[in-house]
């Protein structure tokens, strides 16, 4: 799973889509990637499927974020899930894919 072309080919994908399209840009000059998550979600998005998502909270403090057997740690480096949530709520907005 290359995180960084499924970035550069959802770019592409969502061209007509002004706000997504700057999130996506954002996170290419920051130099993020997705995490393995979003980027398999993007792969079936480019792929022309609707996939139904399953537990996300798409309003989740980042900062104070845990799980039940962890104290909350900083997100990762490399990518930016305050931006993904952003890019899943649009994408949720636009029809491309389902949260329950």
């Amino acid at each position: 799973l290359n995180s960084k072309k499924i970035l550069i080919l959802s770019l592409f994908r969502f061209i007509l889509f002004p706000r997504l399209f700057k999130i996506i840009m954002t996170l290419i000059f920051s130099r993020k990637n997705y995490s393995v998550g979003m980027a398999f979600v993007m792969c079936l998005i480019l792929s022309n499927l609707r996939p139904t998502l399953f537990g996300f909270d798409l309003n989740e403090k980042m900062n104070s974020r845990s799980h039940y057997y962890q104290k909350p740690g900083k997100p990762g480096k490399f990518h930016d899930l305050k931006l993904e949530h952003k890019i899943l709520e649009i994408l949720k907005n636009k029809n491309f894919l389902k949260i329950i």
